[in-house]
């Protein structure tokens, strides 16, 4: 401690201390790399379960049938931004073989957990609102910058209800495509199938996040930590300056 004091002041060492408590203990929001996203939504109570859902900045080809390849897209999409939860993704998109509603699914608290934007924005209140109901505009990027305006389209090959656009899954010759800018019934399926070699966006949703809670004991004991250094500090200085 006494080499640290040298270099820094006693106000320096608690904000490193507490600056990297507050990181562990989910109090601060890392920023993202391009945007200003709010990652755990201002209406998301410490403790309840969440998802995230982006529009994918790069865009893609609809002319694979395995449902592995967009799973991996969004996955190295959502990599280029490392402010985002460390969590699975998964393409809102349908082939012949899987629905985009099964590739989406999860269990527990997380098959009704609210799906905001990475803005705090709530898209839909839960999995089978985005499916069955009207969800709202998905405006932005893994970053949180815009994209798909107007009727810049994302490959979905489903239907409004998250299944398989029989002929017109991904994959085949001419998938269908959404328009989540605008939100409501098209969101998922414009009634318009588009050439396979087209490059538009891909939908991403993130497996369930927990909001970070209240601090540990660990937590509050390394907090403690952070003030004794702090008033360490603080007479140490004050008995240098009572010699000088």
């Amino acid at each position: 401690m006494a080499n640290l004091e040298k270099g820094l002041s006693g106000t320096s060492v608690f904000t490193m201390v507490l600056g990297a408590t507050a990181v562990a203990a989910g109090f601060v929001a890392l920023p993202a790399t391009a945007g200003a996203a709010t990652f755990v939504p201002p209406s998301v109570a410490p403790g309840t379960t969440y998802r995230l859902m982006f529009n994918s900045a790069d865009t893609s080809l609809g002319t694979s049938s395995d449902i592995a390849t967009y799973n991996a897209f969004v996955n190295s999409e959502a990599s280029s931004n490392t402010g985002l939860p460390t969590t699975t993704w998964s393409a809102v998109v349908s082939t012949e073989a899987v629905s985009a509603a099964t590739n989406v699914a999860c269990a527990g608290d997380c098959a009704n957990a609210p799906i905001y934007d990475v803005l705090g924005n709530e898209i839909a209140p839960s999995l089978a609102a985005l499916f069955g109901g009207s969800p709202s505009a998905l405006q932005y990027d893994q970053n949180g910058d815009a994209v798909g305006l107007g009727y810049d389209y994302s490959w979905t090959g489903s239907t409004s209800a998250g299944l398989i656009a029989s002929g017109h899954a991904l994959g085949d010759a001419s998938p269908e495509a959404g328009s989540p800018y605008f939100g409501g019934s098209g969101f998922l399926d414009v009634g318009q199938s588009e050439p396979n070699d087209a490059p538009y966006h891909i939908m991403a949703l993130s497996a369930g996040i927990v909001a970070a809670g209240v601090p540990e004991p660990s937590t509050w004991a390394l907090m403690g930590l952070g003030a004794a250094a702090l008033g360490l500090a603080h007479r140490r200085r004050a008995a240098r300056l009572a010699r000088a």
